[in-house]
């Protein structure tokens, strides 16, 4: 289905509005009208693609994770190991840190960890078989197993970005490995 190109310019107006308001306050006092006044969009035409202002960071959160999966993919389809795949991904954020770290500041970090755990819990849902027949443990262990892998590569991943730290994508991919390779830890 092709998208009129008058919502694609609409919701990215209301994108580039919230962006720049949340430069001078916190989401959580952000109004449709402060919204529609930065953006230079009227509240019926808000309300026809939003119901919250909070929405919008959803919107961006999924459209991240969609690029994610179908950098990932196409690596995978051009015959790419998992790790080159995952470098791609994550070079990809690297291009975007200015807004991802913006993203997840003080003025919108308890919508976006809650939309975050959205997509882990979106993921799981997806391959919770796949891992199943993989490795063969009963439900809950196959939740918990993935519910921790996908939420530490989040967390490491958005520490990495947020916290303007040097790493590589390709020394970031291999610490992940590391990290889903390791099978105990002395304690």
């Amino acid at each position: 289905m092709k998208t009129d190109m008058r919502v694609i310019l609409t919701k990215r107006l209301l994108r580039e509005g919230l962006l720049s308001l949340l430069k001078e306050k916190p989401l959580s006092r952000i109004t449709v009208t402060d919204l529609c006044q930065a953006s230079g969009v009227n509240r019926a035409t808000f309300y026809n693609h939003y119901e919250t202002v909070p929405m919008i960071l959803r919107d961006i959160l999924r459209e991240y994770a969609e690029k994610i999966e179908q950098t990932f993919r196409s690596e995978m389809s051009a015959g790419h190991s998992e790790e080159a795949a995952l470098e791609a991904c994550l070079s990809y954020l690297l291009e975007k840190k200015e807004e991802i770290s913006f993203l997840f500041s003080r003025n919108t970090e308890s919508y976006m960890s809650g939309y975050g755990l959205e997509i882990v819990n979106d993921f799981i849902s997806r391959y919770k078989g796949v891992l199943k027949k993989q490795i063969g443990c009963s439900d809950d262990e196959i939740t918990l197993y993935m519910i921790t892998t996908a939420s530490g590569a989040y967390g490491l991943i958005l520490t990495w970005l947020t916290n303007d730290m040097k790493q590589s994508p390709k020394e970031i991919t291999a610490i992940l490995r590391k990290l889903f390779t390791i099978r105990s830890v002395q304690l």
